[in-house]
């Protein structure tokens, strides 16, 4: 799989250079959509009660 993500973001960095403009396009959308996902941050609103911080906060102060 991952292999596949880079031999696409690799021929899309290629043509970018050789200043294919729906290259170039794709490459940015591509990458900014691709950030998210490798680092497996959450895509929606998280839940407060679940949260470590605020379970942590409620045993010391209470």
């Amino acid at each position: 799989m991952w292999l596949l993500v880079f031999l696409v973001f690799f021929v899309l960095g290629v043509l970018s250079l050789r200043r294919v403009r729906w290259a170039y396009i794709t490459f940015v959308l591509l990458g900014l959509l691709f950030f998210p996902r490798s680092t497996q941050q959450p895509s929606g609103p998280f839940n407060i009660e679940n949260d470590t911080l605020n379970s942590l906060h409620k045993t010391i102060c209470y």
